[in-house]
């Protein structure tokens, strides 16, 4: 069974959200634009699940993609409330947008990632008798189209932040986020040295504070961070696509360009980075590498 958005059928709920429910899963591939589906032949539909991962380890990518239809299944638990998130394998960053959302443990039915195929879902069979909700797959960004209803919920997902009551003030000169090096998705992971970036600051005792965002317990602490600082230096990448939703009216000073290729060779890239800087108001520059942004930042200091 195939489902793309251009499928028959399906229910649009709260006007942006376009669902559909199968019977009795098996396996569910995301295959970018399409939900490839496999059942089992059962006739009882005892169990609720919500299948929303399209990415179950690139950070960004699961952010966009998944954590995007967290409010939907907050909507869904309203009607169905023995639904469950199926989710494929426990992240920390995963767990910190969950109890943002206030989505309880209870309410999440963990499997291990599939290594073969990350991105295939496998009901085992003592769940086989189940009813499946599944988004229409249009928050894939690497789908050379930007579907009209998927710019509806990006800008429905950065109210959600934008609601959460903590000030948004520059108390704070500048904040360094050196790259993480927790959880980073392995085909992308790389070093980016920030050292002589952290040495400037000190060595000139310039007003700044660093977060390492490998020791966040509570994403709400990130968060009150970030506005309270004027301008934020981070990599390129998850920390810079992700970081940009939770504040607003801030400069962020981008080291490597990595996003900058992307917003050329991909629709969604550039929609999203365009949409959360608009509606939040944050500027942006690039940097080939931290020596590059330290002569800028020298000759501004100058």
């Amino acid at each position: 069974m195939i489902i793309t958005d251009s499928q028959e059928g399906g229910i649009l709920i709260d006007s942006i959200y376009k669902v559909y429910t199968v019977k009795n899963v098996k396996t569910c591939i995301n295959n970018r634009d399409k939900w490839e589906i496999e059942t089992y032949n059962n006739d009882n539909n005892v169990n609720y699940f919500f299948i929303f991962e399209q990415n179950t380890e690139a950070f960004a990518h699961w952010v966009y993609e998944s954590a995007i239809y967290l409010e939907l299944f907050i909507k869904l638990k309203q009607t169905y409330s023995n639904i469950k998130l199926i989710v494929c394998g426990k992240k920390a960053f995963k767990k910190l947008f969950f109890e943002l959302f206030n989505i309880s443990a209870d309410d999440i039915v963990y499997f291990d990632i599939d290594n073969s195929n990350p991105n295939c879902i496998t009901i085992p069979t003592n769940l086989s008798s189940n009813t499946c909700i599944i988004p229409s797959p249009i928050s894939n960004l690497l789908i050379p189209a930007c579907h009209e209803l998927f710019k509806q919920q990006i800008n429905r997902f950065i109210e959600f932040f934008s609601r959460i009551s903590i000030e948004n003030t520059q108390l704070l000169g500048w904040l360094i986020m050196p790259r993480q090096k927790k959880e980073n998705f392995k085909p992308n992971d790389r070093i980016i040295d920030f050292s002589n970036i952290l040495d400037f600051y000190e060595t000139n005792k310039l007003n700044h504070s660093i977060l390492h965002t490998d020791d966040i317990s509570d994403l709400k602490y990130q968060i009150k961070t970030l506005r309270s600082s004027k301008n934020i230096i981070l990599c390129d990448g998850s920390a810079f696509w992700v970081n940009l939703l939770f504040c607003s009216n801030k400069t962020f000073y981008v080291i490597t360009r990595q996003s900058e290729l992307q917003q050329i060779y991909y629709p969604m890239a550039k929609l999203l980075i365009q949409t959360v800087c608009s509606c939040n108001n944050n500027k942006y520059v690039y940097f080939n590498d931290q020596d590059d942004f330290l002569r800028s930042a020298v000759l501004a200091k100058n």
